[in-house]
């Protein structure tokens, strides 16, 4: 669904973790979504996303593929790129031949390197790989990496000097890391690659990492200054629906449906 015949609004894979990545292109579909962000790789957090093994299971390849074109959701980003102190930016290099594969427009990036000169030569590394097969990259900040805020972020892609590589602001990392709407300001608008909504209370529980996981609320369901936050985004920014919830709320095509219906409505998609 094109929002003012620019915005794209995408499914984001954690919404609905336990869904194949040919699962998760249908619920977006069936949704009205225009793209996913997509899991390549199973994430450890996520036991339930051991089915999103691309790089060692090609008839999983085949069936996203297959899905992708027969419903037209395209395959917007693709995660998850994670560079630490142990990881070089080449061992990424068959997730990224997934992504270029898949159509993808980019990689969405998360850093657990504190060493600032490291991880902005790793992150360059990184940028030039994904240019040489047309993919993008854009940096994620979240208060249980390393680069945990806007300005830590806006840092590293300071020190890294790629204008390829933008930046993914989520609200509810925005939130959860001490920022405000009024820190966006300091970001220029080019810099962002995708905004990320959920919701939840203004006040932060006291396990923020559990919130994170699968505590969020859907849109219009908590007060995080939503439509606020999406008027500061440039408009041909994606929106991505990243609202992992509670199994109690259902299955995955259930939570995810929800989810997206909420974001229309509350967004007037």
């Amino acid at each position: 669904m094109l929002i003012g015949a620019m915005r794209r609004l995408l499914l984001d894979h954690l919404t609905a973790a336990e869904a194949t990545p040919a699962e998760l292109i249908e619920i977006a579909a069936l949704g009205g979504c225009d793209g996913v962000g997509l899991l390549a790789a199973p994430l450890q957090a996520y036991p339930e996303t051991a089915g999103c093994d691309l790089a060692h299971d090609a008839a999983a390849l085949r069936a996203t593929c297959v899905a992708r074109d027969a419903t037209g959701v395209g395959v917007d980003w693709v995660y998850p790129f994670f560079l630490s102190p142990q990881r070089t930016a080449q061992v990424l290099a068959p997730l990224l031949d997934i992504a270029a594969t898949l159509g993808a427009h980019g990689a969405g990036v998360i850093i657990y390197d504190a060493e600032p000169a490291r991880r902005a030569d790793k992150l360059a590394q990184l940028g030039a790989m994904a240019r040489a097969r047309g993919l993008k990259l854009s940096l994620e900040f979240l208060p249980a990496s390393r680069v945990c805020d806007v300005d830590a972020a806006l840092d590293v892609l300071a020190r890294v000097g790629d204008p390829e590589i933008g930046l993914t602001i989520d609200i509810l990392h925005l939130l959860r890391s001490g920022g405000a709407l009024h820190d966006l300001a300091r970001v220029p608008p080019q810099m962002i690659a995708l905004a990320q909504i959920c919701d939840g209370p203004l006040a932060p529980p006291v396990d923020i990492f559990a919130e994170s996981k699968d505590g969020r609320l859907y849109p219009g369901e908590g007060a995080f200054p939503l439509a606020d936050f999406i008027k500061r985004m440039p408009a041909d920014v994606t929106v991505g629906v990243e609202a992992p919830a509670t199994r109690a709320r259902g299955d995955a095509r259930t939570r995810a449906l929800a989810a997206i219906a909420a974001a229309k409505t509350v967004l007037a998609f």
